[in-house]
């Protein structure tokens, strides 16, 4: 888990420093797939996917190929703020990647990673990978440091409506990173982070 926020805090620093931000405007993925070619050597390949994503439980597939580089699919149908957070979760993916995390099983992986989110299932090394990537993503796009900006300004108001679209990230996600479970845990995850030097 520090791995994964320390990663996010890399890239989301070596981000600011060599991207252009106008107005603080969101975070792009191919600023993002930039950063992880140049500094991380990853190559990435990103395609669009003539799968409709409406009545499927995956929206993206992430490969890694024998040259080292990595096939991201994204499935049709998303909204873009959906594909955005997408594109950085597949992106993390790769940067994160490990070999005994990886599931070729399309139908087993989707099925482990539901079965993880009951909280008493253990779940897969592919399955955690899964969540790892999200946090990697989430981290990215909206930090740690300006949720807890923006809670401290809120007074227990928070506009999840104009967040989503500041932040442009889907409505569905201010609700994750602000529910009390998440902002516990962040708050607990975030010193030990500081305290590695990142």
């Amino acid at each position: 888990m520090l791995f994964t926020l320390e990663i996010a805090a890399e890239y989301s620093a070596t981000y600011d420093q060599y991207v252009l931000q106008a107005n603080g405007r969101p975070r792009t993925t191919d600023d993002l797939v930039w950063v992880a070619t140049q500094i991380a050597g990853k190559k990435i390949n990103l395609y669009q996917l003539d799968l409709d994503v409406s009545a499927r439980n995956v929206e993206a597939v992430c490969f890694a190929n024998q040259d080292g580089s990595f096939d991201i699919g994204i499935l049709s149908g998303l909204t873009a703020e959906e594909e955005r957070f997408v594109v950085c979760k597949e992106i993390f993916h790769a940067l994160l990647d490990r070999e005994e995390c990886r599931n070729i099983n399309l139908f087993e992986h989707v099925a482990s990673t539901l079965d993880a989110q009951d909280d008493l299932a253990v779940p897969t090394r592919a399955a955690a990978a899964e969540e790892l990537a999200v946090i990697g993503a989430l981290e990215f796009i909206f930090p740690y440091s300006a949720r807890e900006a923006i809670m401290a300004a809120a007074d227990g108001r928070i506009d999840a409506e104009q967040l989503a679209e500041q932040y442009s990230i889907p409505r569905r996600l201010i609700d994750t990173v602000f529910n009390d479970d998440s902002i516990a845990f962040f708050r607990q995850v975030m010193p030990m982070l500081e305290r590695t030097g990142v």
